[in-house]
């Protein structure tokens, strides 16, 4: 999140300096990134006054304009642009210059015979918008030669700060404003909201439906006409471009500014071109495709959420609109929606297409309901003072029943025994008031706490416990072990886990870790048949990536790529081993060696859960002519013997006798593969796995040379 000093100041009092500021917002708990100074890049540029405007001789269409540029000098322009005429105050790139919209440098040329000495600069050309229609138009106040950079005030410090995923209201300049307010002691402004309504209701002209209110317990529809045409202000320009975004329109700037000023992403839609004039939250339909605002058409699923119209699709909720109802200069009437959606939902969808904005940036954190009608009455007033007409009220539908008031009781010795302080609950209630919370002191010393409706990260006692601590100072918590009332003990299992590590790495092993995910498409390269055990694998409902579908049901996959991968890096000899868990079906009582074992446990709600099994893996690969030769014997590759011998090993440190039985493995060289066996605590043999040799075909399928030996134990 970028936020400019200037625009931090309209709503805070700092006389600190930028890099001041950011010490004290880290010390506070925010990640500031880096302070940046913007701006300088137009410190080239110069203001000019066109003083007369005439005909190119020789080229229709085009004009040769004289500008003013302090002093007493002029410059000689060609230019096309239609808003060319005397008394217009405009931005002037000299020869030598190099404007940010622009690739190259500005050269003296002659055009048709008439010299152009300058080049007047559109909103594009400058790089802060794409408006290239005309001559961007500087204010009248402006005086002729001076510098851009200064007269315009484009100079600006920025704090760059990464926010956390649970800090939705820092994604915005208001938000930033409060915390800074917070750490400073001194009180906040809230930005203008109040505007004139048309007599005419806005339920009038719109309607809205929302058939889910888990997917969006609010949806708030604002209707406005006789909206700015051409260029926006340029006060509404400066600050996007500082914030690090480019003017496009007066009403997408207006939106955008809302959304970086306060934390609310809006969208607008051209009233004119929804079916029926009404939009529709639900979920996608199968086989409906829409075609987003950045050209590209997009099938969506029922998994999806989108703002439709009586007919069609014309958004993807909290992510993008659609192109269809893009606001155009031809739009008469917007509609502007202000929503909260469900952040699991927009994050999930941005994810499937591969879509992420600065909108489901924010959506994907968690807004607060109350935020969409405060957003949206933001962009009305902005608007208004811009000409439009606002129509009265809004068509605002929110989850029947829904009451957002949160409160949580503090009790103040708790909080002096988690952080080791000393403080009065008095200071304490100091501390929270500054961050919005309305603090009541109770009977009995506890205070009861009104949770702003912005902080959704404020749950619980220990979360105002953290913010006291940040608003005090970390510097000054105390650093001491809390007292400790019991002693811990590892688990049998982790126990064992620890052992197994510790006496493979003393055999000169290195440990790997591979992701618990596997890809079926694996176990088919490894030769592992389609009715293998292996196969009945769990499904991940929501997978990064298609390689990653499946929760692993043996270590055989990830060894292997770990040996692919050695070899691919010029390794001559791998020894690997992982300890790691692997999972079954519930309905699946045993592992392909035959080894059983409880099922799944009920889950939440009510499901099987998959069954975890803790396995050991080895793998073992020398590459012919790559492997170093010990001191004590000449280099060869290991065999099945080695393999043997280590697991051999490895049983009697754990105090267990191993059994190999041959017998054929799939995906195993079938003359070189064995069934492991041990004694139970009851006497009787049970088997724990197996070891080989990777088949031949295997091999050659996975380009790994010479000979490649596996082993897994439960």
């Amino acid at each position: 999140m970028r936020v400019p000093m200037g625009w931090l100041r309209e709503f805070v009092e700092v006389d600190l300096a930028a890099g001041e500021l950011a010490e004290r917002l880290l010390a506070s708990g925010l990640a500031v990134e880096r302070v940046e100074r913007v701006g300088q890049e137009f410190r080239e540029l110069r203001v000019g006054r066109v003083v007369e405007v005439q005909p190119h001789p020789a080229r229709p269409g085009l004009k040769v304009a004289s500008v003013a540029l302090g002093d007493g000098q002029r410059a000689q322009a060609v230019t096309g642009a239609p808003n060319t005429r005397p008394g217009l105050t405009v931005a002037v790139a000299l020869p030598g210059t190099r404007p940010p919209g622009m690739g190259a440098a500005v050269q003296a040329v002659e055009v048709a015979g008439v010299r152009s000495e300058a080049v007047l600069l559109s909103l594009r050309e400058a790089g802060l918008g794409e408006d290239h229609r005309g001559l961007w138009e500087l204010p009248q106040e402006v005086v002729p030669g001076a510098c851009l950079a200064e007269a315009l005030g484009l100079e600006d410090d920025v704090l760059e700060v990464d926010v956390y995923p649970n800090r939705a209201d820092c994604m915005s300049v208001l938000g930033l404003a409060r915390e800074v307010a917070a750490a400073l002691g001194r009180p906040w402004r809230e930005p203008e909201l109040d505007f004139e309504e048309t007599p005419e209701p806005a339920s009038r002209w719109a309607g809205v439906e929302v058939e889910s209110w888990d997917d969006c317990p609010r949806y708030v529809a604002r209707v406005m006409g006789n909206l700015p045409a051409g260029s926006s202000p340029w006060w509404l320009v400066r600050r996007l471009y500082q914030a690090g975004m480019r003017s496009v329109s007066p009403v997408v700037d207006v939106t955008n500014y809302v959304m970086l000023e306060v934390g609310q992403p809006l969208h607008a839609f051209d009233l004119d071109r929804l079916e029926g004039q009404r939009v529709v939250v639900r979920r996608a339909r199968p086989g409906e495709r829409l075609v987003t605002l950045d050209g590209r058409e997009r099938a969506v699923d029922e998994q999806m959420l989108v703002i439709a119209d009586a007919r069609r699709p014309q958004g993807l909720a909290g992510i993008m609109g659609g192109a269809e109802s893009e606001v155009t200069p031809q739009t008469r009437c917007i509609l502007l929606e202000a929503a909260c959606f469900r952040a699991a939902l927009v994050r999930r969808t941005a994810r499937r297409l591969g879509l992420r904005t600065e909108a489901s940036a924010r959506f994907e954190r968690g807004l607060a309901p109350a935020l969409a009608e405060w957003g949206s009455r933001r962009a009305a007033h902005l608007l208004w003072r811009m000409g439009a007409w606002v129509a009265r009220g809004s068509v605002d539908r929110m989850s029947p029943g829904r009451d957002d008031r949160r409160t949580v009781e503090l009790r103040p010795e708790r909080v002096n025994r988690v952080l080791g302080t000393q403080l009065a609950s008095e200071q304490m209630a100091s501390y929270l008031r500054r961050l919005g919370i309305e603090v009541t002191p109770q009977p009995g010393g506890r205070l009861h706490c009104q949770l702003p409706p912005w902080r959704l990260d404020l749950q619980e006692e220990d979360d105002l416990a953290e913010e006291v601590a940040r608003l005090h100072g970390y510097h000054r918590v105390p650093s001491r072990l809390p007292t400790a009332t019991a002693r811990g003990r590892w688990a049998p299992e982790t126990a064992l886990a620890f052992r197994v590590r510790e006496i493979l790495r003393s055999m000169g092993l290195f440990e790997v870790l591979t992701y618990t995910f596997m890809d079926q498409e694996e176990l088919a390269q490894l030769g592992i048949p389609p009715d293998h055990p292996w196969r009945r694998a769990v499904a991940v409902a929501n997978p990064l990536s298609e390689e990653q579908g499946w929760l692993r049901t043996t270590l055989r996959p990830g060894l292997v790529r770990v040996l692919r991968l050695n070899v691919t890096r010029s390794q001559g000899q791998v020894r690997v081993f992982e300890v790691g868990r692997v999972f079954r079906p519930s309905t699946q009582a045993s592992d392909s060696s035959g080894s059983s074992g409880p099922g799944g446990a009920p889950g939440p709600s009510g499901e099987a859960l998959p069954e975890e099994r803790l396995a050991v893996g080895v793998a073992l690969l020398d590459v012919p002519g790559a492997m170093e030769r010990e001191w004590h014997t000449p280099a060869r590759p290991a065999d099945f013997y080695d393999l043997k011998g280590l697991l051999e090993a490895l049983a009697g440190e754990l105090g267990a006798e191993l059994a190999f039985v041959p017998e054929e493995h799939p995906g195993l060289h079938p003359g070189r593969s064995a069934s492991l066996w041990v004694n139970g605590p009851s006497g009787g043999s049970q088997p724990v796995g197996y070891a080989g040799e990777l088949h031949p075909v295997v091999l050659q399928r996975l380009e790994l040379p010479g000979r490649a030996l596996v082993a897994e134990l439960d």
